[in-house]
């Protein structure tokens, strides 16, 4: 027993090992996911032996249940829930990242539809009244607040604009990634030629696959990225760090948008990008440059109001 599981750790940390090697033409995504699931493997293995070896595999069954988390890891690898090959693995990545854009989207265009926060003169959250004024909210109202609520967070209605501008700003970041699966899938339909072919990839052939590992990256950084912008966007919003966030996510599209209209390669060669793609582009560069706009001014907008507000005080 001990002998197999230490081979079996062994042939899948080699075989992890060896989708990291350049020559074998693994590209990022594949090597994410194949590492991702034999770390698991591993681990789990790990686990089920220190549990015996400490004793507290024959308490409450956790022996059984280890073994069972094992099974399973392996079970992922074996059934072949993996991604297969490089196209397989890199899709998976951007319709995830698309996928986690649509339900961005989703949540906070729910909250921008439920309305504003009813709130006093001073820019206070309130409840309202019988009367139908609002009166501010101190701690002894929190729970009646977020009852009236339904237990969900408003944002003030100067806060709207610049939610709904941003929520815009991650439709763009949805487009943008389709954008890149496009484009790579273009890109990749030549290189299919020599695959079929069995010849020797070209310097052109390289510099294609180095170019696609380029915007892939570029794509991971907007997907990513997409989790720091939107824990900036729950109510209340901070005026103060959404503009820089505003404009960081912004510039991740656009260094992604102008790659795939440069469509340049690493040895300065052009790439004959389908005409719809580009027009994608396109629209996408004004897109976002014009939901930025909306963004920013918004929130210039919003601190303005605030220093009336102050005034009155």
């Amino acid at each position: 027993m001990k002998e197999d599981l230490m081979r079996g750790c062994n042939v899948v940390a080699t075989g992890c090992v060896l989708v990291h090697e350049r020559s074998v033409g693994c590209s990022r995504a594949f090597r994410k996911h194949i590492k991702q699931n034999c770390r698991a493997v591993v681990e789990a293995i790990l686990q089920m032996v220190e549990s015996f070896y400490d004793g507290s595999a024959l308490v409450d069954h956790l022996g059984a249940q280890k073994a069972a988390v094992v099974w399973e890891t392996c079970g992922v690898i074996m059934d072949k829930k993996v991604p297969i090959g490089n196209r397989n693995a890199i899709r998976r990545d951007l319709f995830t990242y698309m996928m986690e854009c649509q339900e961005t989207m989703e949540e906070f265009t729910k909250t921008i539809e439920r309305g504003p926060a009813v709130t006093t003169e001073t820019g206070e959250k309130g409840k309202k009244t019988e009367e139908g004024d609002a009166e501010p909210q101190d701690k002894e109202d929190e729970a009646a607040w977020d009852e009236f609520a339904d237990g969900e967070q408003l944002y003030l209605e100067k806060e709207i604009p610049i939610a709904t501008a941003c929520v815009a700003l991650v439709k763009v970041s949805r487009g943008t990634i389709n954008l890149t699966l496009q484009a790579m899938e273009a890109i990749g339909s030549v290189l299919t030629e020599f695959l079929v072919n069995e010849r020797d990839p070209t310097p052109k052939d390289r510099a294609r696959f180095e170019w696609m590992e380029r915007i892939y990256g570029l794509a991971v950084k907007v997907g990513d990225g997409m989790t720091d912008f939107a824990t900036h966007l729950y109510p209340t919003l901070d005026l103060k760090a959404l503009p820089d966030q505003i404009q960081i996510h912004s510039q991740r599209l656009s260094k992604l948008i102008h790659m795939v209209l440069e469509s340049t390669l690493t040895d300065k060669s052009k790439i004959v990008m389908p005409q719809e793609v580009l027009e994608l582009a396109a629209n996408l560069k004004q897109a976002t440059a014009a939901r930025q706009n909306e963004a920013l001014q918004a929130v210039a907008a919003a601190k303005k109001w605030d220093k009336k507000s102050k005034k009155k005080k």
